[in-house]
């Protein structure tokens, strides 16, 4: 375990691993070395770093590169307290010494730390999805969470497909305390809050997972070849390049959708609707294409209904492909972008009115799929009860064009997440790794047992934990858009299934039973946070 000062992550709020030593290291910009003979005696300027910490002081010498080290042993848990680093220069002088320290330019200061327990998260969208996600689910357990001994750092998603960074592009800690905690993993924020009434021990979440990130981009690129031909397109190579790649392909795509907006705007009053049924899963005729459907359907209220009753309406629409924008009695009430994102749009004070009320949805399917989700609540919601929206509306297509341009995902390509994210972080000290991931390797599932057992060695290595506990979660079953693709996501399952037996000190989380066959994002990450909380307690020693 190393800290290296200055780096992002070694910063106010940190949370550091506890155990038997902390090595902390950094470097300073020296003038040069200089002697100097005065009265026939040698005098020789020394350069010395002196870290407090938990009321003792450390003090090493700089070595003559800038460079700096010292082992900090057996360090309290708890905290907080601060980490005061300083840059000392000393004269040497027939053998006696005289310290002297400038505190306006050679003293740095890291508050509020706190030492713990930490724990690397990684994978893809299922680790990622936050608390926000999951709000409305678990909104009174979340509310009654105030807790400063249970903090994150969330790296931001970058690649980098040059060399391993030396530092993470950003990221902040954050404690567990007010809208903060809204920015949580949800699997780690349930798991940490189980932890903590258990252990009364501090809680570090450090969170690296991408949305849709396959196994490859977490791998070093050394690893990556033993699976595949690691060179990319050139552009990868420039972060100038890529960066006008994405402003190219954004524009592209901006334009591409005002046409599509346009063109079905100019259909107003002469669309043709026709009887349809809610869950849909239509295909057939929008093959290949972009374009916009409308959605109506009529709700008729009491006559007497009251205005409170109406005054806290929520309108539940499960999962829809792609995106939609909805409307009640022609106001708007909720935008969605995104298919994975459950539809639930709160119903503004005096849109609801007794009698009659139209619901309308106009989605915007980009890759020749729109889909209203199997299994999904669709529903009125109001404080007498729910008005259940399953069944006939209407439908009308509207304007059609060719499909959205594809757009390169980079983060997606092998090894750039690991050079930005993962590499900078591997000497940080964890008390475990935290994974869930697999979803984006069920169309090409050969070897993933093989990919997952090279990671896990790679991180081991790397972080000199060789054995460093792992919690890996299952991915749950699901109703795949293709059917062709159900014999991928069964092999993943079945390969991580394989893996606790062949990877040492592992341990697979099963999310069958908590899982959703209609969505991608399950919303129960309160149980798979509380499942590999168990298991940690099961096998955690006293440190």
């Amino acid at each position: 375990m190393c800290i290296k000062i200055n780096s992002k992550i070694a910063s106010d709020g940190m949370v550091i691993q506890r155990g038997s030593s902390i090595e902390f290291c950094g470097s300073v910009a020296l003038s040069p070395h200089k002697t100097a003979v005065s009265n026939n005696q040698l005098i020789e300027n020394v350069n010395n770093i002196k870290l407090s910490f938990q009321g003792r002081e450390i003090v090493t010498q700089v070595e003559a590169n800038g460079s700096w080290q010292l082992v900090f042993d057996k360090p309290e848990v708890g905290g907080p307290w601060d980490i005061v680093i300083e840059f000392q220069q000393s004269i040497v002088q027939n053998q006696s010494r005289q310290n002297s320290f400038d505190d306006q330019h050679n003293k740095q200061i890291i508050r509020d730390v706190l030492v713990g327990d930490v724990f690397l998260m990684s994978g893809q969208s299922n680790m990622e999805m936050d608390i926000n996600s999951v709000y409305h689910t678990f909104a009174g357990i979340i509310d009654s969470v105030d807790n400063k001994f249970i903090r994150q750092f969330k790296v931001p998603t970058s690649y980098d497909f040059n060399a391993p960074q030396e530092d993470v592009y950003g990221g902040r800690w954050l404690s567990a305390v007010g809208a903060d905690k809204k920015t949580f993993g949800a699997i780690g924020f349930f798991m940490a809050l189980k932890l903590f009434e258990r252990e009364q021990v501090p809680i570090g979440l450090v969170q690296t997972a991408v949305p849709g990130c396959p196994i490859e981009s977490f791998l070093n690129v050394e690893n990556v070849r033993e699976f595949m031909d690691p060179e990319l397109p050139e552009i990868c190579y420039s972060h100038e390049l890529i960066r006008e790649s994405q402003r190219a392909d954004e524009a592209e795509f901006v334009s591409a959708y005002k046409r599509l907006l346009a063109g079905d705007t100019a259909l107003d009053g002469r669309r043709v609707w026709q009887k349809c049924s809610i869950p849909i899963h239509l295909t057939s005729g929008i093959e290949n294409s972009s374009g916009v459907i409308w959605f109506r359907r009529e709700v008729n209220l009491p006559e007497n209904i009251s205005e409170n009753e109406l005054s806290n309406a929520v309108l539940r629409l499960g999962l829809i492909i792609d995106a939609d924008d909805t409307y009640i009695n022609g106001q708007h009430i909720g935008r969605s972008t995104f298919q994975f994102v459950p539809r639930r749009y709160e119903i503004p004070a005096g849109v609801l009115r007794p009698g009659r009320n139209l619901i309308e949805s106009r989605v915007i399917y980009g890759n020749g799929i729109c889909r209203w989700w199997e299994l999904q609540p669709y529903e009125l919601q109001l404080a007498s009860g729910n008005i259940d929206l399953i069944g006939e509306w209407e439908m009308s297509y509207g304007y059609k064009q060719k499909a959205f341009p594809e757009r390169m995902v980079f983060e997606y390509l092998p090894y750039g997440v690991y050079n930005a994210m993962l590499a900078p972080l591997m000497r940080y000290g964890f008390s475990g790794l935290l994974w869930y991931q697999g979803e984006s390797n069920t169309r090409e599932p050969a070897r993933y047992l093989e990919k997952f057992q090279t990671l896990i060695a790679q991180i081991r290595d790397e972080s000199g934990q060789p054995e460093l506990p792992v919690y890996y979660v299952q991915i749950a079953d699901y109703m795949v858009q293709k059917p062709e693709e159900a014999a991928g996501w069964k092999s993943i399952q079945e390969q991580q299934a394989q893996a606790e037996a062949v990877i040492p000190h592992s341990t697979m989380i099963v999310s069958s039973d908590v899982g959703d066959l209609t969505d991608l994002h399950p919303q129960d990450k309160k149980t798979l946070g509380e499942r590999i909380a168990q298991k940690i307690i099961s096998r955690q020693k006293p440190v």
